[in-house]
């Protein structure tokens, strides 16, 4: 299942893994509250493929590139505190 951003309902803006997945909400306009409602949402489809949870190969392929995102978000930020170390 995808990450999707952007859906609003009569709280707010949200992302959520998949079509029933726990909406993580963030404020419009905040990249970085919306990137982090997005890392929670991909955090728990990687929770539901951990379990076992098998999609389609689209969908796959679409959590591969989440993890990925987030292993180079991830590197950046160890960089910079190695940077910040010396």
């Amino acid at each position: 299942m995808p990450t999707k951003c952007g859906q609003k309902d009569s709280k707010g803006t949200f992302c959520r893994w998949g079509s029933s997945g726990k909406k993580y909400y963030y404020t419009p306009g905040d990249k970085a509250s919306m990137e982090r409602a997005r890392k929670k949402a991909n955090k728990q489809g990687a929770a539901a493929h951990a379990s076992g949870y098998e999609g389609s190969e689209d969908n796959i392929k679409n959590s591969l590139s989440n993890i990925m995102s987030g292993l180079e978000d991830l590197l950046k930020s160890l960089e910079l505190i190695s940077k910040n170390v010396k």
